[in-house]
Formats: structure tokens, C-alpha cells, sequence
């Protein structure tokens, strides 16, 4: 896949994957990661695009396993993300 909505992205669909639209802020990135982190969440894989600096962005992370659904909701609550879709393929 080359290209979601305005993102520019590079990814191969497998596994599962989580899609998270945020605002384009720092921090954003590490706090998906520590949150994944905390519960022992690894990521295999992961890409970022934006639309322009300051706009919206899209995260693509790659997991080993499932989510549960008490991570997917702390994904979903954390500063400046818009969504999250989990997506198993």
C-alpha cells in the first residue's frame, strides 16, 4: 500500500496493525510506544506520514499480538490522537 486518504505510506497489510490519525505534535510517537511498552505490547514495525507539519498524521504500528482492549482505549484517550482502528490481516 502506497498511499491512505492523503498519507503518503509504505506498508505491507499482515499481522496486525494499528492505524492511529493524531495531530502532528511531539511526543506522539513515544507515547504510543511507552503505552504499547507498558503492557509488553512489542512493535515489529512502524511509519509515520503527514500531511503537512503541524497538520494531521497518520502512525501505522505493527504488533506481534492482538491488543487488548484496555490498550486499544488507552491508545485512543492519549494527548492528540483523533482515532485508532485495529486492523487484523
Amino acid at each position: 500500500i502506497v498511499q491512505m486518504d492523503s498519507f503518503r505510506v509504505e506498508i505491507v497489510p499482515e499481522g496486525h496493525m494499528l492505524f492511529i490519525l493524531n495531530h502532528d505534535r511531539p511526543g506522539v510517537i513515544g507515547q504510543v510506544g511507552q503505552i504499547l511498552g507498558e503492557h509488553q505490547i512489542n512493535i515489529a514495525r512502524m511509519q509515520c506520514s503527514r500531511e503537512e507539519k503541524g497538520g494531521h498524521a497518520l502512525l501505522i504500528v505493527g504488533v506481534d499480538a492482538p491488543l487488548p482492549a484496555e490498550v486499544l482505549r488507552a491508545v485512543t484517550v492519549a494527548k492528540n490522537i483523533i482515532s485508532v482502528k485495529l486492523v487484523r490481516l
